[in-house]
């Protein structure tokens, strides 16, 4: 094997482990990129006729990619979580329960029509409601003026 196509079986690995680990956000894909850049590197190289060899390319990386993406763990927000009050949002309708939102921003930001409307909902009728977290639960409090 000369060097050419050592670097070009290098810059493969480097692209495919890449774009495995850009689809997935795990570590371990980077493993699982290199070993189908590797596959990839030996089909290329190999005696495989043309046609056989792009077929089974491209099923390889298909296969591995939907493999990953299948099995990789679902990004889970717990929609009332949070740490602090610049945490929570109050607005839109969640997707999901078709309520009116108040929780966390990060699952405002995946899983709430923004463009729906509570009225009231956030501010109250009397426009004394705030949206705080309170014991790492987002709520709505509501002011008692008399």
């Amino acid at each position: 094997m000369n060097t050419l196509m050592k670097i070009i079986g290098i810059i493969l690995i480097v692209i495919i482990s890449a774009i495995v680990f850009s689809l997935t956000g795990l570590a371990i894909a980077l493993i699982l990129g290199i070993a189908i850049a590797i596959i990839v590197f030996l089909l290329i190289f190999s005696l495989i006729k043309t046609v056989i060899r792009l077929v089974l390319i491209l099923g390889v990386i298909l296969a591995v990619v939907l493999l990953l993406m299948k099995y990789s763990p679902n990004e889970t927000i717990d929609k009332l979580s949070c740490q602090q009050d610049s945490d929570c949002v109050c607005g839109g309708i969640d997707t999901k329960t078709g309520d009116c939102f108040v929780g966390n921003k990060n699952y405002y930001d995946k899983f709430v029509n923004k463009e729906a409307v509570c009225p009231d909902f956030c501010t109250g009728i009397a426009g004394n409601g705030q949206t705080k977290c309170i014991n790492n639960k987002c709520q709505n409090l509501f002011n008692q003026t008399r």
